[in-house]
Order: C-alpha cells, then structure tokens, then sequence
C-alpha cells in the first residue's frame, strides 16, 4: 500500500481535513479498498485454477491465503503480471444526520466525539493573577492507534484552552482591531503550560474500520469552563468574560463601589 500526499491533480475532492474526521473517513475508505483487492484477487485465482465462484481470500503477514495456498505479494504480483494490475479501490463518503439544520450542509453530525477535562488553579487575589497548575483529560478514542500522538494532541488543546480563558483577548475598537501583534496579543509561553494527566479511554466506534473517534477540536473545549469553575471554586466569583486576565479578575475581587 502507497500511501500519496502533496498530489491534488491526480485525486478526487474528498473535502477538508477538517472537523476530526481524517482518521476516521480514511481508514474507512482504505478498508473499503482492502475488501475490494480480497475479492478482487479471488476472481482472479477463481480464473485461473477454477477454485469455485464462492472461493475467499484473506490477508495475513506478508501475503494472502488463497484458495490454492498462502502467496506473498510479491507472489501474486508476478503471478499475475501478464494480467491487468491487481488493485483495489474504495472510498467512503461522510454519513450527514437524516435531519439537517436548513444551511448547515449536513449538520448535526450523528458521529460524536467524547471528553471530560478537570482543572486545578491557583489565583492570587491580591493581583488578580491566575495560574493553572494542573489539568486531567479524559478523551475517549474509540480505538488509539498512536497513543504519543493522543498525548500530544491533549497537550495542544489544553495550551490552547488556557490561552483562550486565561490570555488571549481581541479587542476592537471603532471597528479596528487593536490587539494585533504578540506584544498585546498575550498566548501562552511554555511556562504557562499546567501539568497533564492522561486518562485515555477506548469505546470503539462501530460505524468506524478501525473502532477510531475524532480527538481534534474536543481537547481544548472542556477546559475552558473547567478553568472558569476552577476560578469560581477559589474565589467565590464567576468570571463572566474570557479571558479572565488578571485585571478583569482583581476587578472581581475588588469591585469599585
């Protein structure tokens, strides 16, 4: 199997990388194409040695059982070299809900993506300074197929997160945006980065070859009212306004009358 990338002229639109869904729609389409060549090859061999039209092949280590006896692929290649290439394709085209929301282009998706993300903080209630010190995501994955990768993609979302409740902030005024630049534009540094914990938990998903589950986009949703809850559990406040900067934060604790 040959995997081509960087190569758009030679494929069919298959849409974006987008929505935690690559894993997912690609591994649905390489099984497609998997089953596809099995059955393909037991045509063939049905062809050639009159194996009978109910004969199966099935992949293995290195090769195939077929109905006359393991061959590896490079067996099969040449015994049928003098034939049409040996090749099989399948595609899978993206399940949309059975009731779509008017302009939504398939929406709601009916194949979700399951997260729960706890936060402990530290805020100093003279400066209004908030620190996350420690954050445990449970993700469910369906399937892992590269746990350093899951970990890595924690570590992103949960950076992202904080940046988004405790630091990055957009401000526009008279309809220009003044925060333009790294020097008002605060994100995260890699010493703001809290302590993580990993709690990966695997309910395969049945409508998915590989049992996988998208794990993008929902890392860095939970941890962003976690953080706020964390502040309230503190201070006895509710942050009403990302990010809660320190200022906005003092101003909570120390209301002008």
């Amino acid at each position: 199997m040959r995997l081509i990338a960087g190569q758009t002229e030679g494929a069919v639109d298959s849409g974006p990388a987008t929505a935690s869904r690559s894993s997912y729609t690609a591994s649905n389409a390489i099984a497609a194409a998997c089953a596809n060549f099995r059955a393909r090859v037991a045509e063939v061999m049905n062809a050639k040695y009159h194996t009978g039209s109910d004969a199966a092949c099935e992949a293995r280590d290195g090769g195939m059982a077929t109905p006359v006896g393991f061959r590896t692929y490079e067996e099969l290649a040449q015994e049928f070299v003098q034939d049409a290439p040996l090749r099989g394709e399948g595609y899978f085209v993206w399940p949309t809900a059975d009731c779509e929301i008017p302009g939504a282009a398939g929406l709601p998706h009916w194949i979700y993506s399951f997260a729960a993300q706890a936060a402990l903080v530290e805020v100093n209630t003279l400066t209004g300074e908030t620190r996350v010190l420690k954050v445990a995501t449970a993700l469910d994955t369906g399937h892992t197929v590269n746990e350093q990768q899951v970990e890595a993609q924690i570590d992103g979302g949960v950076a992202q997160g904080a940046g988004f409740a405790l630091f990055e902030d957009t401000i526009v005024e008279g309809g220009k945006i003044r925060t333009k630049n790294f020097s008002t534009y605060i994100i995260p540094t890699v010493q703001d980065i809290p302590q993580h914990e990993y709690i990966i938990v695997e309910n395969p998903e049945d409508t998915s070859a590989l049992g996988v589950r998208g794990i993008g986009e929902v890392t860095m949703v939970p941890v962003i009212p976690a953080i706020a809850l964390a502040v309230h559990d503190a201070i006895g406040v509710w942050v009403r306004h990302l990010p809660a900067t320190a200022e906005r934060v003092y101003r909570l604790l120390h209301p002008v009358l």
